[in-house]
């Protein structure tokens, strides 16, 4: 009951900030627009101040932020123009004789309900995505030290680090609202987007179908990055449309400020980011010169404050690559690691990844396809993962898994519907937007395939590549939205398309399992019957509750824990459960600490033993050669993870 009323007071903060922003837009945008900006502004203005305020090593002062909201809520009350609730009501009423508007509000409402029960449940959020907010909590910093894995640390954080507006108060219900946020931005600015090609029914319709595509709901409920970096591809286009317009200052800080912190979500959006950026200031040259010049003349010190602010921000959505070059020697991590997700086959390998791609996007379910396109790459590539891949082609996934978030595409549509719109926008001359677009679109697509080695899980990288098609599809509009017979399939393949996304969820579905078709591996249990409530899924993880009981009830607050584990374990229950204690967590890309001026080393047997003495207790995770070493130690509990034994030792107990 406290944890849901911590909650829905985090959320009625969140939601102010929201509403200021929006009193703050330009009473001259339309209402889509201006909802656009306050959602982008929001996950951007947040997620910045999140990074400074760890980059300052005011982590340890959360009611800094509070504070902070505050202030600027009280600010935007005096000072903004524009009314909230009447636009609001205003656009309810004309939203209200739209199908596809009362589509939209029912599904949003639905992933609403999702994000308010499930748990966050995922590997990437469970291993470092959550885990490193815990983390970099406990050691107050954007650079910790005492990691398991070296993606705790390597990859950029702006989008993890959002999730410390709720955890910081030790709670994580309704943590993916961030998500569900950034996917509303995805709506409402490709409603914007498509209403500069016609009418709000046109524009509400391709807002549909990009909310459709399959993997960004799904996405929209969970922890993971991809989707706030695709939030803010559909904000700088956002951006860009009005500086083609009318080139001014507060659309370009816009537009600085989204590109910013979309490249502190995802490194990779920067083949979006970068290409976007630098068309758009060559279409632009000249209105960005004489802004500059007149800004120069005028007001000097104003531009010098500017862009000082925009170093600050480009420094902090850089922050990573920073500490990655000074602690590992190369911008993106540890060598070894980093050459494992490269593509080291050139030009032979982008092809192939292309094509990977390219099967993968005839997104149609079921046995027959799924063979037919392993078949295919088969005889293309031959056995095994062919050039430049990490991973066999479909090797992990099964055909049954086509609404999990982890191996879901883009539904039918994708291929059919926004890759020929894409490719057509490249080519339409009359319309600058959809050109440069379509050309970042583009680049994109070809840089991942280019650079990034191929897992079966790569789909998710396409996220930001598909939530940036409304210009595509508004241009495609008289080939598609303007034939009744083409119009009237796609939008009903739409809503069936979303209804399954939202109501069937493979990892969290709304609907009960008997309802739901066989497949394998099959639907896991509806969020209203799963046993042990929304810790459940991590007990089970654990092979029962005890351990969990035991670190969140069984030790005093301020206790001091080692925590030793393997790079694919789930530290984040751990952690999050055990908050209680101040945790030094280690592992094999972090062997080593020094506490009171005495080093340690996790490798070395003798050391390891004296390590594991200072501490209330110990938990050595799924990790065989620190067990091996304290073999002669007697372990407290002792159960089982995934990827091996979990066990726990209290040696400050056993001493007393």
């Amino acid at each position: 009951m406290l944890e849901s009323c911590i909650a829905l007071f985090l959320l009625a903060a969140l939601g102010c900030v929201f509403v200021s922003w929006y009193r703050l837009q330009d009473p001259a945008y339309g209402i889509g627009e201006a909802l656009t900006r306050a959602l982008a502004l929001t996950l951007a203005g947040l997620g910045i101040v999140v990074q400074l305020f760890f980059a300052l090593g005011l982590a340890r002062f959360p009611w800094l932020l509070d504070a902070a909201a505050a202030v600027f809520f009280a600010y935007a009350l005096r000072c903004g123009k524009r009314r909230f609730f009447p636009d609001l009501r205003a656009a309810g009423r004309v939203a209200a004789t739209s199908g596809s508007a009362w589509i939209l509000t029912v599904a949003c409402a639905l992933l609403a309900l999702t994000v308010w029960i499930a748990p966050p449940a995922n590997w990437d959020s469970m291993t470092y995505n959550l885990a490193r907010v815990c983390i970099m909590m406990r050691e107050n910093t954007l650079a910790p030290e005492h990691i398991n894995t070296f993606r705790q640390v390597s990859f950029s954080p702006g989008f993890d680090l959002l999730h410390w507006f709720f955890l910081r108060y030790h709670t994580d219900r309704a943590i993916a609202i961030f998500s569900l946020l950034s996917y509303l931005t995805i709506i409402t600015g490709s409603f914007s987007l498509a209403r500069r090609h016609g009418n709000t029914r046109f524009a509400l319709r391709a807002a549909l179908i990009i909310a459709s595509l399959t993997l960004l709901p799904l996405e929209a409920t969970s922890t993971k990055n991809d989707i706030g970096a695709a939030a803010m591809a559909v904000a700088c286009l956002l951006g860009a449309a009005r500086l083609l317009d009318r080139f001014g200052p507060g659309s370009l800080a816009f537009f600085v400020i989204c590109a910013c912190y979309g490249l502190s979500t995802k490194t990779h959006f920067a083949f979006f980011g970068g290409t976007l950026t630098v068309l758009l200031f060559i279409a632009r040259r000249r209105e960005l010169a004489k802004m500059a010049r007149n800004w120069a003349q005028r007001a000097p010190l104003r531009l010098a404050f500017g862009l000082l602010g925009i170093l600050v921000i480009l420094a902090l959505s850089l922050g990573s690559q920073w500490i990655n070059l000074t602690r590992y020697g190369d911008a993106f991590g540890p060598r070894q690691a980093v050459a494992r997700h490269e593509n080291h086959d050139g030009l032979r390998g982008a092809a192939a990844n292309l094509t990977r791609y390219a099967l993968n996007l005839v997104d149609i379910p079921g046995e027959w396809w799924f063979t037919a396109r392993h078949d295919l790459h088969t005889a293309l590539y031959g056995p095994g993962k062919g050039p430049g891949a990490t991973m066999a082609y479909n090797a992990y996934f099964a055909p049954g898994n086509a609404l999990r978030e982890d191996s879901a595409g883009f539904g039918p549509l994708g291929a059919l519907l926004i890759i020929p719109c894409a490719l057509l926008a490249l080519f339409r001359r009359h319309d600058t937007l959809a050109r440069l677009a379509a050309a970042s679109q583009w680049a994109f697509f070809l840089a991942l395939c280019a650079t990034i080695t191929w897992f079966s899980f790569n789909n998710r990288f396409l996220t930001l590549f598909f939530a940036a098609s409304a210009p595509a599809l508004a241009t495609g509009k008289g080939w598609w939205h303007d034939r009744k017979w083409i119009r009237l399939p796609a939008l009903a393949v739409a809503v069936l398309t979303l209804g399954a996304a939202t109501l069937a969820n493979q990892d969290r579905p709304i609907m009960d399992a008997t309802y739901l078709p066989k497949v394998d591996p099959p639907f896991e249990a509806s969020l209203f019957d799963r046993p042990g409530g929304r810790r459940g899924v991590y007990d089970a993880y654990f092979h029962g509750p005890l351990l969990l009981d035991y670190l969140s009830r069984g030790l005093y607050p301020g206790g001091r824990g080692l925590l030793i584990a393997g790079k694919d374990s789930w530290v984040y229950p751990i952690l999050f459960y055990g908050h209680r204690q101040h945790w030094l967590v280690m592992g094999e890309d972090a062997p080593t600490t020094v506490l009171d001026g005495e080093g340690y080393d996790m490798r070395q047997c003798p050391s390891l033993r004296r390590l594991v003495d200072r501490f209330d207790v110990a938990v050595v995770m799924e990790s065989p050669a620190a067990a091996a070493c304290l073999a002669g130690k007697k372990a407290v509990m002792t159960t089982r993870a995934p990827w091996g034994e979990v066990l726990v030792f209290a040696p400050a107990s056993s001493q007393q």
